[in-house]
């Protein structure tokens, strides 16, 4: 988040210097990239604070933030999202790590589908079951070949890396025209059970 941030606020330095040393250069459209900018930086904000907030260490919060996140993500750019979230979540806690670990994981996945699967719609699956927490993000694009998984650069290797840190698992299935699924899995603490 440090580097997407650094990035960010370093590209709205060098459009504002063009204002500075060159006025006509700068039109509606730069004006326009410092407002996505600047609103992508106050979102990033936001995901900072709530992952480091401990009043949202619950698994309902943790599944509550990746369903507005996907919403308001996946609206600015026309996919159609469907969320099946389960209507009684445990109250169960999930610290900050394994917010941090999953939101993120679940973020590189959207963006994955966002770049390269040329959906409409994408569907989020949230089950907890025998102590395990299931977040399947499918997708109805133009799917893969297996082979080609590295096209994702990092992205595949990072989400497999925060599950794993968190002693979970990660998993992807999809063939060339078939669309893709991601399936996010990590246990949860009964001893964490937080009475009310």
């Amino acid at each position: 988040m440090h580097d997407d941030l650094g990035a960010r606020l370093t590209e709205i330095r060098y459009l504002t210097e063009i204002k500075q040393t060159n006025a006509s250069d700068y039109n509606d459209t730069v004006l326009k990239k410092v407002s996505v900018l600047t609103n992508d930086i106050i979102s990033t904000f936001n995901e900072i604070v709530w992952s480091v907030s401990p009043q949202n260490d619950t698994l309902e919060n943790l599944t509550e933030f990746i369903g507005q996140y996907a919403v308001d993500y996946l609206s600015k750019v026309n996919i159609r999202c469907r969320l099946d979230i389960p209507a009684q979540i445990p109250n169960i806690e999930a610290p900050a790590e394994i917010r941090h670990n999953v939101f993120l994981a679940v973020k590189e996945a959207l963006n994955n589908a966002v770049k390269y699967s040329e959906t409409h719609e994408l569907h989020i699956k949230v089950e907890i079951n025998n102590l395990i927490a299931t977040i399947t993000i499918q997708d109805f694009g133009k799917g893969f070949d297996a082979s080609e998984k590295n096209k994702f650069g990092n992205g595949l290797k990072n989400m497999k890396s925060r599950m794993k840190n968190i002693g979970g698992n990660f998993q992807i299935e999809g063939n060339t025209g078939s669309g893709t699924k991601i399936i996010l899995q990590f246990p949860v603490n009964k001893d964490l059970l937080i009475n009310d």
